[in-house]
């Protein structure tokens, strides 16, 4: 039985998860070249992401893509393409489903992470769990990445069920 969770910077299936299926069907039909010039187009952080405060998670970031890229083929964009749909199609939970569940749940996210504007859904999906949002210029989405002590320290603290205080 499980004891603990942690969700570290997620989401919840919504609407705007549906986005992939109605606008990457074309990475179906364009030639890979395309396919690739497409991908990185609408990979590329937002402008206010690049003007991040940490000198690590941009070089971070350039390095990821760039290894991305050498290992992208069409069919593992479209596998992770057809994944995210199938998540946003499928996932049946509501709050109810955890109500017998003795365990603990924590769900971290950062203040410039992209996926800060799904913090208050988290919260109503799961409401019982602890919560923990990390300060900007730790890493963003990639905080376990590049502030790893940081991340690292409050997981622990969580497992060995420490007060945390910030």
């Amino acid at each position: 039985m499980v004891e603990k969770a942690i969700l570290a910077h997620t989401f919840y299936p919504s609407t705007e998860v549906s986005y992939y299926r109605h606008n990457f069907t074309i990475f179906r039909i364009l030639p890979f070249f395309l396919t690739e010039l497409l991908f990185r187009a609408l990979a590329m952080p937002d402008k206010e992401d690049l003007q991040h405060d940490s000198v690590e998670w941009l070089a971070w970031y350039r390095g990821y893509f760039k290894e991305l890229k050498s290992r992208l083929t069409k069919e593992v964009l479209i596998t992770h393409i057809d994944l995210m749909i199938d998540f946003a199609r499928s996932f049946n939970f509501n709050p109810d489903d955890l109500s017998s569940w003795k365990g603990k749940m924590l769900i971290t996210v950062a203040e410039d992470d992209i996926v800060m504007k799904y913090f208050d859904g988290m919260k109503r999906l799961y409401p019982n769990a602890e919560y923990h949002v990390f300060r900007k210029g730790l890493g963003a989405h990639s905080i376990a990445l590049i502030s790893p002590q940081t991340f690292n320290q409050r997981i622990q603290q969580f497992l060995e069920n420490e007060t945390v205080t910030d």
